[in-house]
């Protein structure tokens, strides 16, 4: 009779089919997914705090321009300028919505 070169799951003891992870098994793997985890929200930290915010100079910068336009269009469909200083401007634009 040959001996068989690959051991079936039949032919093991019973203590060996049955086999779990013990303690300390379990212990170390949830230590490593921990440092694992907790790397993860450090990177995650890092990206949402590089990101931009809307009281940036840029998004100020973005507003003043966005107002400065608004206000040249309604200038240039002004009708005429009824007050003019260094810092106020009075202007009648017509009527837009009929009423």
């Amino acid at each position: 009779m040959r001996t068989p070169l690959i051991r079936r799951p039949s032919d093991a003891p019973a203590q060996m089919l049955f086999r779990g992870m013990s303690f300390i098994e379990v212990m170390i793997s949830v230590l490593i997914s921990s440092i694992i985890v907790a790397g993860l929200q450090g990177t995650i930290f890092l990206a949402l705090n590089s990101m931009p915010d809307s009281t940036g100079v840029a998004s100020t910068a973005l507003r003043v321009s966005q107002t400065a336009d608004r206000l040249a269009a309604e200038l240039q469909t002004a009708v005429f300028i009824t007050e003019r200083s260094a810092t106020v401007i009075g202007f009648v634009v017509p009527d837009r919505d009929g009423d």
